[in-house]
């Protein structure tokens, strides 16, 4: 995949992003039901809606970070050991910032 083609991709990627956390943060702002049962299922969901929104931002904070290493000449790049990412690995997790070597010393949830 082309330079263009990749940062086409990573920001299509963060606009979806912003939609979502734009209508999350609509939901959470908005009026609730009069009716208390609708009213508990609602804030039942506020909860939910929180967690869901910081997962969001910060996918999109990893996507901002892939967007300027790439513009940098750095993507692909490990931070860690500065040796290269294999294709393989950025295609299935675009915003990785480490190879899969120095991913496993961070164990299972390092990107």
């Amino acid at each position: 995949m082309s330079h263009d083609q990749l940062k086409k991709q990573l920001e299509e990627r963060q606009a979806v992003l912003s939609r979502r956390v734009g209508k999350i943060h609509r939901d959470l702002q908005s009026e609730h039901s009069a009716d208390s049962e609708e009213q508990a299922v609602e804030r039942g969901n506020e909860p939910v809606l929180e967690a869901l929104d910081e997962k969001i931002l910060a996918e999109l904070e990893a996507l901002r970070l892939a967007v300027r290493r790439l513009e940098e000449g750095r993507y692909g790049v490990c931070v860690a050991c500065e040796g290269e990412i294999p294709a393989a690995r950025l295609e299935a997790l675009p915003t990785t910032i480490r190879c899969l070597s120095c991913a496993d010393l961070r164990g299972p949830l390092a990107g």
